[in-house]
């Protein structure tokens, strides 16, 4: 499945690989919350703002380039990032590092950080 995916998000076109800050990373894990429609990360409303908004602006950036954004996370934060920044960009690719092949070489061309 992973050789799939690479394949598919990461080597068709042309692509800018950016990564999740560490710090951004451990604030979704640590705000995340169990509920009746499954775990869910919940920011207060500057932290979303924030993480919309530094995310359109590397995906806006890749955009006047002509690459397309893919966002590489955490496996135990790639869907709660999804989920965060889905409706406001649905077509956004978030992969986490261990769907993609292991042989695969990655270079990281930004970070996105609030």
């Amino acid at each position: 499945m992973s050789r799939v995916i690479t394949r598919r998000f990461l080597t068709e076109g042309d692509v800018s690989i950016v990564a999740l800050d560490a710090s951004l990373e451990q604030t979704i894990i640590e705000r995340t919350r169990k509920t009746d429609t499954g775990t869910v990360a919940i920011l207060e409303p500057d932290q979303l703002r924030r993480l919309l908004s530094a995310t359109r602006d590397v995906v806006n950036n890749n955009g006047m380039q002509g690459k397309k954004t893919v966002v590489l996370t955490s496996p135990a934060v790639r869907n709660k990032f999804k989920r965060l920044v889905g409706q406001a960009m649905p077509d956004l690719v978030a992969l986490s590092y261990n769907e993609i092949e292991q042989d695969f070489e990655i270079r990281i061309d930004g970070m996105i950080s609030i």
